[in-house]
């Protein structure tokens, strides 16, 4: 559960703001996260491997064939145990929630939600190595993956009947031809070179084979029961209860007595924090009277009929050349050009459409059916689309888009005297979608964090988090026998590499399904008025922004000027942190023992030497890799509030929420601090 740290709750409350904590204050929270409610994962894994090689002349043939069986249970179920949300100190001590998110089997038992399959992966190799002269070597082979699983997901009609596919697809079937060549040249004895080409997959997560089996929105069902301030269509009770923050319609069979039952009285609920109330449980298994038993609208996560196993054509290229006495330089790059990453789309997000035209947000992006207009505002005003409600079917998607590239050059010399000396410096550049396979997480969470770019409901394209930029690398040993045949070494390894990329989205004011871009997924890049373009800079407008207040408008444009922000869609993480510099010291030495030969080594690792001396260096402080600076929501052209449930046009912006500080955290506290380790080993 999360207690929003405020003394009391919004004194001017909305849908959204009850929901999210106030400005300037932290949320506490208690208990495991929602993620570890019923997390348990098993894998037993069997694997057969052979190989045979023949020579004939001048080759060397290879043919092999490796075969894994898996057998899997995965059970994942966030929020199986509930997960409260209290606007307030004072609400928590009342026992008055603000919301509660409950996920769980429609039996009640976790367990029975579990993706209990097995798969086979096989693989034939071949490939043929050939001397074409003494110095000319070259390698051709291919690798050929191929997936047997007989096991699939329960179909789900409703999903069927939505997007025309079945939920049933898995990696059955797939397969993948991996045609590779390489080659290494002798040039002279101070100059080697070597290259390669190929096709490479492999290592899928699990998650793209478990998640359409427990997401198929048979074997969980879930609501987020809220309370709703502002009035709204779908409001029910007298206190105000909100079983879905933006559909036109809620879950048949929802009643006050169940948002209440939810929200209300919770010091008296002897089961608070062990159990849920039984008419949330029965509301969520589809038990109550008037409830259609397994909703309908349910979420699903599903693999595309035509979805393809991921690959990577990587190109290397790599040389040795000894320069000058003893001086080597070592040159290597390596390309790489995705073959069908991953990607993740809200199939049931449906165009925003308006007198036959597709509307547009403020910033020029399409927009999607999240509006809360009644049937007659619809007709009314033109909107010929529908609000699919909160819930999302979440098709994993193939994209040819992710390219990389990393270069690299180091000079060395190893010294007679006991020196040894390197020197090197790599750049790097990596652009992507999606990190879907490197995360191995869930589709729910890759989509939704992921910054969206000029399509609302698609990933935006560019720098990936993990791209390094400039790495420079200073490696120098001292080697030297003070006593007998007992060596002493002393090594230093120093670096300093570019910051990790950072940036800064926008999201809609309201949960769920937002009214503004009309998608259910929080990460959307962020626009930036022409603060420089404007003439009156007492208003609260700016260009086509407006802001909730001054103070909101003094740190937006704040942030604007500290981070250097762009008039504009910002690009993905289009920021870097700080450079780091990094040193770490290890000091050995071999000692005698009674037996010839065998030798104890006592060795000192010191870990971020820099940090040992001085408090202050050495630290890795970082900024968020995606800091929301702005809640956005729809107003008019000159900044009135707009009607959510009577007015489909947005032609402005109004920011609010934008964040009190920005700061850089530690993120891993261990990487900021100096550590030792002292090791002995006995080597004959």
């Amino acid at each position: 559960m999360a207690i929003c740290a405020a003394p009391n709750a919004d004194t001017a409350p909305t849908n959204s703001t009850i929901t999210t904590c106030a400005s300037g204050f932290s949320s506490v929270r208690f208990g495991p996260d929602a993620f570890r409610h019923a997390n348990q994962l098993d894998i037993q894994e069997a694997v057969f491997q052979g190989t045979a090689t023949y020579s004939l002349n001048d080759n060397v043939f290879k043919l092999g064939y490796q075969g894994s069986k898996k057998e899997v249970f995965n059970v994942f179920v966030p929020n199986s145990r509930g997960t409260y949300y209290f606007d307030s100190i004072a609400d928590f001590a009342a026992g008055r929630a603000s919301s509660l998110t409950y996920s769980n089997s429609v039996t009640g038992n976790a367990i029975d939600a579990a993706a209990d399959f097995s798969y086979w992966q096989h693989s034939i190799y071949g490939q043929d190595a050939l001397d074409v002269t003494d110095d000319i070597k070259v390698t051709v082979g291919f690798r050929y993956d191929w997936i047997d699983m007989a096991d699939v997901p329960a179909e789900n009609p409703n999903f069927v009947k939505r997007n025309g596919f079945s939920n049933t697809k898995t990696l059955d079937g797939l397969a993948i031809l991996m045609p590779r060549v390489s080659a290494s040249w002798r040039v002279s004895d101070t100059l080697k070179l070597n290259a390669g080409f190929g096709l490479f997959s492999g290592g899928q997560p699990e998650v793209l084979f478990a998640t359409p089996f427990y997401n198929n929105g048979y074997e969980i069902a879930g609501t987020t029961i809220r309370r709703c301030i502002t009035a709204a269509s779908n409001c029910t009770g007298a206190n105000g209860y909100l079983e879905s923050s933006t559909s036109s319609s809620v879950t048949p069979g929802f009643t006050a007595a169940v948002g209440a039952a939810a929200l209300d009285n919770l010091r008296t609920f002897t089961g608070f924090g062990y159990q849920m109330p039984t008419l949330v449980q029965q509301f969520q298994q589809g038990t109550l009277p008037g409830t259609p038993g397994i909703s309908a609208a349910n979420e699903v996560i599903a693999l595309n009929p035509a979805f393809e196993l991921p690959a990577e054509w990587k190109l290397y290229f790599g040389g040795n050349w000894e320069v000058y006495d003893g001086w080597n330089l070592d040159v290597q790059y390596v390309a790489t050009q995705a073959q069908n990453a991953i990607t993740f789309v809200d199939t049931r997000a449906q165009p925003l459409i308006i007198n036959g035209q597709r509307a547009l947000t403020p910033d020029g992006r399409p927009r999607y059916d999240g509006l809360t207009l009644s049937p007659v505002a619809r007709n009314a005003q033109g909107v010929s689309s529908t609000n699919p409600g909160d819930n999302r079917d979440l098709v994993t998607n193939n994209i040819d888009k992710g390219e990389a590239f990393t270069f690299g050059v180091g000079l060395s010399k190893s010294f007679q005297f006991g020196l040894d000396l390197g020197l090197g410096y790599a750049r790097q550049n990596i652009d992507e979608s999606n990190a879907g396979l490197r995360f191995g997480t869930t589709a729910g969470s890759l989509y939704n964090s992921v910054p969206a770019g000029m399509d609302p409901a698609r990933d935006a394209y560019g720098t990936a988090l993990e791209e390094i930029k400039d790495r420079y690398k200073l490696e120098a040993g001292y080697r030297k026998k003070f006593f007998g045949d007992n060596e002493t070494r002393i090594s230093m390894f120093a670096e300093r590499t570019s910051g990790r990329p950072f940036g800064f989205t926008m999201q809609d004011a309201a949960s769920g399904r937002s009214p503004v871009f009309g998608v259910n997924r929080a990460a959307q890049l962020l626009y930036v008025p022409d603060i420089k373009a404007d003439t009156n800079t007492t208003d609260l407008q700016i260009g086509n922004v407006f802001f909730i207040d001054a103070a909101n408008r003094d740190r937006f444009i704040g942030y604007v000027n500290q981070f250097g922000l762009k008039p504009g869609i910002l690009e993905k993480y289009s920021n870097t942190n700080k450079d780091l510099n990094r040193v770490d010291l290890q000091i050995s030495q071999e000692l005698p023992t009674l037996i010839d030969g065998h030798k104890l080594k006592v060795q000192f690792d010191i870990r971020n030497v820099l940090n040992l001396v001085n408090r202050d260096w050495g630290k890795v402080e970082e900024y968020g890799d995606g800091t929301t600076l702005a809640r956005a929501a729809c107003v008019s052209a000159t900044g009135t509030a707009l009607a959510s449930n009577a007015t489909a046009t947005c032609p402005a912006y109004v920011y609010s929420l934008v964040p009190t500080s920005i700061v850089r955290t530690r993120g891993d506290v261990k990487n900021s601090l100096w550590t030792m380790q002292i090791s002995l080993r006995y080597e004959f």
